[in-house]
């Protein structure tokens, strides 16, 4: 399925969000993913990952096939934190990103595929959070998105990297001392909301 980009500022677990994947080497193509991965195996009842965390992939069954053979890509500009404010009732949502790259960052993600009953192919991801890599990043919340070095995402997305053990090292070197982070509006905190003002100093300068 191919995946129809285009610019969304506030986007929520159990959407669909795009992905980019490497089919065969060099052959790179972005598809549409609900992110939020269900085990199967539960039935009725239904529990998503969102997040995935490098500590523990190998541990975990839902994740452990993945990391071998299923890795993607989540392409970002950045990504929002909350912040609990002495004396307010609504956390403060600050946005972090990489004002000095190319615009996007990638973010490390697993992908699940499966078809259903009637063969309706279906895919849901999950992106890979480590430790806050900095102390800026830490006073907001002591995890945050595996951001891979451009540098690591060929060797992330290569199909034929299947040893953990050469993938996981992967996670643990984003280039972090690049991100910064502002306060944002909270107009953010509606779900459903999008607008590019929500990336956007709330007091500029």
């Amino acid at each position: 399925m191919q995946a129809a980009l285009q610019d969304r500022y506030n986007i929520a677990p159990t959407e669909t969000i795009p992905v980019v994947v490497e089919a065969a080497p060099g052959e790179r193509r972005a598809e549409l993913a609900s992110w939020g991965i269900t085990p199967r195996w539960r039935g009725s009842k239904p529990v998503l990952a969102f997040n995935a965390r490098a500590e523990s992939l190998t541990e975990r069954p839902l994740f452990r096939p993945l990391v071998a053979r299923s890795r993607c890509l989540v392409p970002a500009s950045g990504w929002y934190e909350w912040q609990v404010v002495a004396g307010r009732k609504a956390k403060q949502p600050w946005y972090i990103t990489d004002p000095a790259g190319d615009g996007l960052l990638g973010l490390a993600g697993l992908l699940d595929r499966w078809e259903e009953a009637d063969g309706t192919p279906r895919a849901a991801c999950a992106i890979v959070t480590t430790a806050a890599a900095t102390d800026d990043l830490r006073a907001l919340h002591d995890r945050m998105p595996a951001v891979l070095p451009r540098a690591a995402e060929a060797a992330w997305l290569a199909p034929g990297l299947t040893d953990p053990g050469a993938v996981l090292p992967l996670l643990f070197h984003p280039d972090a001392e690049r991100l910064r982070r502002w306060p944002v509006s909270p107009a953010v905190n509606r779900s459903g909301h999008s607008d590019p003002a929500f990336t956007q100093p709330l007091n500029p300068g």
